[in-house]
């Protein structure tokens, strides 16, 4: 993935004003983002199964923001 060095976003989180937070609202850490892409495809992949729990989920966090214990946020 292509990151912008100064705010840890990707191009196109950039171009939507969205960004990837832990819980408490810091940064990532290396872990988190790779449990959300190694975890990514196998939620979206067999019939999209992973998708569903933002529907459940209050803070409509889908199965890979769940495990990596992500959340995204709109930016003002």
């Amino acid at each position: 993935m292509l990151r912008s060095v100064v705010n840890l976003q990707t191009l196109g989180q950039l171009a939507v004003r969205v960004a990837v937070t832990d819980r408490d609202g810091y940064h990532i850490s290396f872990w988190q983002s790779l449990v959300r892409v190694v975890v990514w495809p196998i939620s979206v992949l067999p019939l999209g199964l992973g998708i569903t729990t933002m529907f459940f989920d209050g803070e409509q966090r889908m199965l890979h923001d769940m495990l990596a214990g992500t959340v995204v946020v709109e930016l003002p």
